[in-house]
């Protein structure tokens, strides 16, 4: 049965989103660049007839999703490279998006040392961070 599903990130890995049986796909990354070479790779595999959608968004879709819901959220190594209050405002976004009986997948960083990734932090926060929001 086709689902929906929606991935905060465009790393090579989130690809796999729009390979499977899914009625809409959308893919969000704050930066443009990524956004673009996302396009590529859509073209490259050719995965255009799924009409994936592609967007640029600091706000995680946040008034560019509409009313849309998604039965699937993959946020893969995006937690670890967010302030605080962008982890939140993410996890605000999702809550509104996540369609009922939908699942959200995550991944955080509990152990790794901090440092910076491109141009983003690489912060560890204990589970309790997570667990109180």
């Amino acid at each position: 049965m086709p689902f929906s599903i929606l991935a905060v990130d465009c790393s090579e890995a989130a690809y796999l989103s729009f390979s499977i049986s899914i009625r809409e796909g959308t893919r969000i990354d704050i930066r443009p660049e990524v956004i673009e070479q996302a396009k590529k790779q859509i073209r490259k595999h050719k995965l255009t007839d799924k009409m994936p959608t592609v967007i640029v968004s600091g706000g995680f879709g946040q008034g560019k999703l509409d009313d849309r819901s998604y039965d699937y959220i993959w946020c893969f190594q995006v937690f670890h490279v967010l302030e605080d209050d962008l982890v939140d405002a993410c996890l605000r976004q999702v809550s509104r998006v996540l369609a009922q009986n939908g699942l959200f997948y995550a991944d955080i960083n509990a152990t790794c040392e901090e440092r910076r990734w491109k141009e983003f932090p690489y912060v560890r926060r204990p589970l309790r961070f997570y667990e109180d929001l």
